[in-house]
């Protein structure tokens, strides 16, 4: 089905200069205090209020003259209106791109403001707001972008302009969505809402409205399709009562998506067609604008294009093929990303009627053919190359909607074939699949904001799914492995290779922050191209472009000469090939994972074999077994429905020799499963359960590559272990903890370490002594948040995960012994944005972690043999199998040996020793040299004792 969700964008450059420029001139103007506005000479207002209807390079021009005709005519005021004109010259600079001038521009009129006598705090707060959204949205810095902003609210804050306070937090709040804080992000919005009421000018429900959009896209991101429609209806609603006809239309387009995601098309049709009906409209009241006329032509095809969509899901075939008609029609020769999508759209009409050749791979080719100019098929089987184009940001969407769609129709075809032929169709399409996953790769890569390379990653989902499909069906055991580790922890892989390649390398601050900018400039002009036609500024921009991407280009081959390391890290192979997976695996095989909607695939490795299989979906057969898991009181039960779900995952794998030690790698649903919990067999075993966790020894792993990826080179801590128990939680409204202290006491006196409890155990003390340690071990309180804050409770607040991100540690592992410590938001694709995750993020190569609430004396108890072992020198997998199995052999009751009790704790990535807590051996050279310098010792000390002797006597 093609899905093209393209949303609609106000360009202002396509709309027409009058907005694009008044606009800015309104803001300045209102921002201006009536007395100081009657203080600028005459020809200065006249020169401001003629900017508008000027072009680019005349309002330029006439800046310098109205810095100079302002002079000494605003007497006292000229700093003021000096630093709001350079504002203005900010919001000029930003349309155009500059994005590097309009921060420095900003920071002139910050640093005037931050002179003035009396300090205004409104102004230098909105200085640090305007540079907070540029580092935002424009660079993507967004540390520097928390700092500007969180600085405009102290500022804010203290005034009493309630519009920018709401300006503030709704910029904190999308600041706080692309960071994955939802619940801050929420707090923010609803803080900004509380502000706009406030006002009672006309702005004021527009601005309303703005955080009702804001809110929409938070749900919806969070799949929460009834609340985002609400907000999206309240934005819909404030806009009709102001007789917005633009907006309207905007938020009715996008309401259509909202609906098309959930599959609602008579729901969603009826949306696209009230948009269209509003585009009318609008075509009437701008007649006699040329530009204003064509952007909204535009707008409207999109919507036209949606419209289409929907009626081929509704089966209107006649009605739909009638209307992309009309809307191709209707295209300029120069606008060939809409001219590729109802292509794309026509393909799919003929391809729901199963009208294979020539009507659908025709209009398929007919849309790869507007993308990709040098792509010429001359057969259904034939794909474009990477080569034939230089694909540009904004069409990402587009070219891997109409990839995948082509792809589709081969194997749909293939599907209705004899065997004759059938082989090549399949070989086709997953060739078109592969083309995709490079296609997403490379859009992925261009990506600056975490979340939106999530965003890739989760709609791409069913393109690996259906590319693992065709391996099954084909035996491309290699080509599945690799589609798994592409579909797989890419956001974290990237974290961890960036570190290194900055750590490996040497590269300077300079270079980095040049190849930052670069590939940010290239990201804004790439969107603001896409949304063109064919005109002098298009071609001005693709000549730009072109020259950006040489300089990328030239950059890169500097790398490559200057910081080998950095470019082999930073460019060279992304994921590793299931060869290169198998030469380190030793004696451990490797269960890799993937969870589609329809199915579930497996790859298995160890150093001979590769093997690939296919299984049902196991949804009842997890519930089953983790409410059998998650029991205090064990009972028959849990050993049928271990085993019930061991056969499922594992059955594919019987005619293989497991090694004792695995590594796996789970996803989607099969993340809440501890799986040495599974059971070998339906019956007791000496009155057990067989469980896994008596044959194997498990480790986890967010992907094969991000588990063998090479960690940061760290310095070596100057201490061993911090252990921290807060105990009491008085002040957080959480429950005791008492056997947490002792806990922290046994580990100590084991290991010897630094031991912080009570009151000394703060958010504070972690964040200034983590750096310091090899080993840190929490028992505390920690939550799963569903809307993506997990937290961990220190004694007197909450540390939440996207603080973790950027932790400064040395530390070789940390133990989260508290509750819940590996759960969290499911980000398909990339795992469980966890706790556990948040310090691997952070450059720790091994996590403890636990799935659910632990159990107070078990946990102590596991834990304190987990550091024996540790200490007696085992891996940390087996140090933690071999505490787990002591637990289970000593437990005093039947119902104490429940995997509840015990199989919460999961060890995630790196598995060897921690030889740095049992003191390093001495090996045959240092114990030579050793005894060389004790030698030398007693032969110094035997002749100075001789002749002292021999002195003696001389006297």
């Amino acid at each position: 089905m093609a899905e093209v969700l393209i949303l609609l964008r106000i360009n202002l450059n396509s709309f027409t200069k009058l907005y694009k420029f008044s606009k800015a001139i309104q803001i300045f103007f209102f921002l201006l205090p009536i007395s100081l506005q009657a203080q600028i000479p005459d020809p200065c207002l006249s020169q401001w209020e003629e900017l508008p209807y000027q072009s680019d390079s005349l309002i330029y021009e006439a800046f310098p003259d109205f810095l100079a005709c302002c002079g000494d005519g605003c007497l006292a005021k000229k700093d003021s209106l000096l630093a709001r004109a350079f504002h203005i010259k900010a919001i000029l600079q930003l349309q155009d791109n500059e994005l590097l001038q309009a921060v420095a521009t900003n920071r002139k009129a910050l640093a005037i403001r931050q002179k003035a006598k009396p300090l205004d705090v409104t102004d230098i707060g909105h200085s640090h707001l305007n540079l907070g959204f540029i580092f935002s949205h424009e660079l993507h810095r967004y540390q520097q972008a928390k700092q500007q902003l969180d600085s405009a609210w102290m500022y804010l804050s203290q005034g009493k302009n309630a519009e920018l306070k709401g300006d503030c937090m709704l910029e904190r709040a999308i600041l706080m969505q692309k960071q994955g804080d939802f619940r801050q992000g929420f707090l923010m919005i609803d803080q900004a809402i509380e502000n706009y009421q406030q006002l009672s000018g006309p702005d004021r429900p527009f601005l309303l409205a703005n955080a009702a959009l804001a809110r929409g896209e938070l749900h919806t991101l969070l799949r929460d399709y009834d609340k985002a429609s609400q907000s999206f209806r309240e934005a819909l609603r404030i806009y009709e009562d102001a007789g917005d006809l633009f907006e309207m239309a905007k938020v009715l387009h996008d309401l259509g998506h909202l609906e098309m995601q959930q599959q609602h098309w008579a729901t969603a049709l009826d949306f696209f067609q009230q948009g269209e009906s509003v585009y009318t409209k609008l075509k009437k009241e701008y007649s006699g604008i040329e530009e204003a006329l064509a952007y909204i032509n535009e707008q409207s095809i999109k919507t036209i294009i949606g419209l289409g969509s929907c009626l081929i899901q509704l089966g209107a075939y006649a009605q739909a093929e009638k209307v992309l008609a009309q809307a191709m029609e209707s295209t300029l020769p120069s606008q060939i990303e809409l001219k590729a999508s109802i292509a794309d759209n026509q393909g799919d009409l003929y391809l729901s009627q199963q009208q294979f050749e020539p009507q659908a791979f025709s209009a398929f080719n007919t849309g790869l053919g507007y993308l990709f100019p040098a792509f010429h098929a001359r057969s259904p089987l034939d794909y474009p190359k990477l080569t034939d184009s230089m694909l540009v940001q904004g069409q990402a969407d587009l070219v891997l909607t109409l990839v995948q769609d082509k792809a589709k129709a081969l194997k749909k075809a293939a599907d209705s074939r004899p065997d004759k032929g059938k082989k090549a169709y399949l070989q086709a399409a997953l060739q078109h699949y592969q083309l995709a996953d490079q296609l997403s790769f490379r859009f992925r890569q261009n990506q600056q904001a975490e979340g939106s390379r999530l965003f890739w990653q989760q709609k791409n989902r069913a393109m690996y799914e259906a590319a693992l499909e065709l391996c099954y069906e084909l035996d491309e055991p290699e080509k599945a492995f690799q589609l798994m580790e592409n579909s797989k922890a890419l956001v974290l892989l990237e974290a961890i290779k960036d570190a290194v390649a900055k750590a490996s390398a040497g590269i300077s601050e300079k270079d980095l922050l040049a190849e930052q900018l670069l590939k940010g400039e290239i990201a804004q002009l790439e969107v603001k191209l896409a949304g063109l036609g064919k005109n002098e500024e298009r071609e001005a921009l693709q000549k730009r472009l072109n020259e950006l991407f040489l300089q990328q280009n030239e950059l890169i081959e500097n790398f490559k000469n200057r910081y080998p390391q950095y470019f082999t890290y930073k460019y060279g192979q992304w994921t590793k090939s299931a060869a290169e997976i198998q030469q380190l695996l030793g004696k451990t095989a490797l269960i890799e994972f993937f969870e589609g909607k329809e199915a579930i695939y497996l790859c298995y490795l160890d150093r001979e074999k590769l093997q690939l299989a296919k299984m049902d979906k196991a949804d009842a057969a997890i519930e089953s077994f983790m409410q059998a898991v998650k029991n205090p009181l064990l009972n028959a039960g849990m050993a049928q429905q271990g085993y019930k779900l061991y056969e499922r995952l594992f059955q594919p794998l019987f005619s293989v020799d497991l090694p004792e030690k695995l590594y796996i790698v789970p996803d989607g649903q099969l993340t809440r499963i501890p799986f040495d919990a599974l059971c070998t067999g339906p019956a007791l075993v000496e009155g057990r359960p067989a469980f896994l966790l008596l044959r194997h020894t498990i480790s986890y792993a967010y992907s094969a590559s991000v588990l063998f990826q090479k960690n940061a080179p760290r310095s070596v801590p100057r201490h061993k272990l911090l252990a921290m128990a807060p105990g009491q939680f008085e002040s957080l409204q959480l429950p005791p903890l008492p056997h947490s202290e002792q806990e922290v006491k046994n580990i100590v006196k084991m290991l010897g370490g630094k031991a912080l409890l009570a009151e000394h155990a703060s958010k504070a003390a972690f964040m200034a002594d983590s750096k310091n340690y090899l080993l840190l071990h929490l028992s505390t309180h920690a939550s799963a948040d569903s809307l993506g804050s997990p937290w961990i409770a220190f004694r007197d607040s909450f540390l939440y995960l996207p603080a973790i991100y950027g932790l400064q540690t040395q530390a070789r592992m940390v133990v989260l012994s508290a509750c819940q410590t590996n759960q969290g938001r499911l980000a398909v694709g990339e795992g469980v944005m966890s706790l556990a995750r948040a310090f691997r993020y952070a450059g720790v190569p091994s996590v403890l972690a636990s799935m659910w609430e632990a159990e107070d004396a078990s946990a102590a108890y596991i834990m304190e043999v987990f550091y024996k072992k540790l200490k007696a020198g085992l891996p940390k997998d087996a140090a933690l199998s071999e505490a787990k199995r002591a637990y289970l052999a000593e437990a005093d009751h039947y119902s104490f040996r429940s995997p509840f009790f015990w199989s919460n704790f999961v060890l995630v990535g790196d598995v060897d020793k921690l030889e740095e807590l049992q003191g390093k051996k001495l090996g045959k050279n240092e114990v030579q040299l050793i005894l060389g310098i004790f030698l030398t010792i007693l032969v110094y000390l035997f002749f100075r004792t001789k002749n002292r002797r021999k002195y003696a006597s001389n006297r």
